[in-house]
């Protein structure tokens, strides 16, 4: 039984040790033991057999790209999410103006008669 420690898993998929670690744990894999490095990190090893697994079903993904409608349908959800977003970001702003331009009238209004607002 051969181990690999994380870093040599990342160098061997070209990735990072943490992203390596994040695709081996998330298949399901534990590492077999840790041992405690001199900067007070962790050394994980795992089994060649589970990391070649783990690699063969990465690569092996059944993932097709998207149509052409599909991507237009992607876009326009996005477009309407970005709307949305930005006419809600309109409302709180006018909300907050207004509110400032009654507050300045009130206080407007209060200098004339000679009262000072409360403010609760």
């Amino acid at each position: 039984m051969s181990l690999l420690t994380t870093r040599q898993v990342a160098v061997l998929w070209k990735c990072s040790p943490d992203s390596a670690r994040y695709y081996l744990r998330s298949a399901g894999v534990i590492p077999l033991q840790g041992d405690t490095t001199m900067y007070e990190g962790r050394t994980l090893y795992w089994r060649a057999d589970d990391v070649a697994r783990v690699q063969g079903e990465r690569n092996t993904s059944t993932a097709k790209p998207p149509t052409t409608k599909e991507l237009r349908k992607m876009n326009a959800d996005a477009a309407a999410r970005r709307a949305l977003k930005r006419e809600q970001q309109r409302e709180r702003w006018a909300k907050y103006w207004r509110a400032k331009a009654e507050a300045r009238a009130a206080a407007k209004q209060a200098a004339k008669v000679g009262k000072v607002p409360v403010q609760g």
